[in-house]
């Protein structure tokens, strides 16, 4: 799970961060206007409104026939969960798009490594908020949110909606992403593992799908990502071990939130383990 406010700069310093030779803000080079961006999101209702406004938020306000007390007389309204679920969750990218966009903006700008010549982001960092707990390899790699670039996502707003716009922000930059985790480091000998019992991996499926839910986690919603958007996995890099990079770029500036939700609902945590280890 990659774990960003409002940010003012120039949109030509967004594409010299990112390494772009052109100055063009139209969604075709991969670069998403703010309006483009919330077009994409209220597209995408029908695969977030169930996990940004679940059902049991509507249960614990309206009870589960959905009854809802209105006017000084107290007459009461039935409400659908859909309808109610529909215009919460509209409400609630209105009120939140700009620092949404702000997410979308900072992780296309992108974070670097000394060592690396192009932007990268870290996938799997969900218990690494506080960069004095994390291990030695990460100390290197500069948080991101709302207000800053960097490599790993560090927002106190995060939902799962927030985590799409970041990961799609950096693969529209097509930028390399490593995956780690301080519960299961997944390395190049991990992989090798997981690849000698024919897939079974040798870290929790935790990690990867909620079994209660049957859905993927964070962390195996992000490779699905990178899976549409034409992404290779390499081994080999010098602080990563095993890393991504896009090998489509027509994938990668066309995706969209709306195929990241149907790509997920269609996902099964076998196809997440044989994308993860190459097989």
């Amino acid at each position: 799970m990659l774990i960003f406010g409002i940010i003012s700069f120039k949109i030509n310093e967004v594409f010299v961060a990112a390494g772009v030779d052109y100055i063009n803000t139209s969604s075709k080079y991969g670069f998403l206007q703010k309006s483009d961006l919330q077009q994409q999101i209220l597209e995408a209702r029908e695969g977030l409104r169930s996990i940004i406004v679940p059902q049991a938020t509507f249960q614990k306000f309206l009870g589960s026939k959905g009854v809802l007390k209105k006017g000084a007389a107290g007459e009461k309204q039935r409400i659908s969960y859909e309808k109610w679920a529909n215009q919460k969750y509209i409400d609630q990218v209105d009120s939140q798009i700009l620092d949404l966009y702000s997410v979308y903006l900072n992780s296309f700008q992108g974070g670097k490594l000394e060592s690396n010549e192009g932007a990268l982001k870290i996938l799997g960092c969900e218990d690494i908020r506080d960069k004095s707990k994390a291990k030695h390899e990460l100390q290197n790699f500069e948080m991101f949110n709302e207000v800053s670039s960097g490599c790993i996502l560090n927002s106190k707003k995060w939902n799962l909606l927030v985590n799409d716009v970041a990961i799609l922000g950096a693969i529209h930059a097509q930028q390399d992403f490593g995956i780690w985790s301080q519960r299961y480091n997944i390395d190049d000998q991990t992989l090798q593992s997981m690849q000698a019992k024919n897939g079974e991996p040798s870290i929790d499926d935790d990690i990867l799908w909620d079994a209660k839910e049957n859905r993927p986690r964070a962390t195996g919603r992000e490779l699905i990502m990178l899976r549409e958007a034409g992404y290779k996995r390499l081994l080999n890099h010098p602080e990563l071990g095993v890393y991504f990079v896009n090998v489509d770029s027509k994938l990668a500036i066309s995706l969209t939130i709306d195929k990241v939700c149907e790509a997920a609902s269609k996902a099964q945590l076998a196809d997440i383990k044989a994308f993860l280890t190459g097989s």
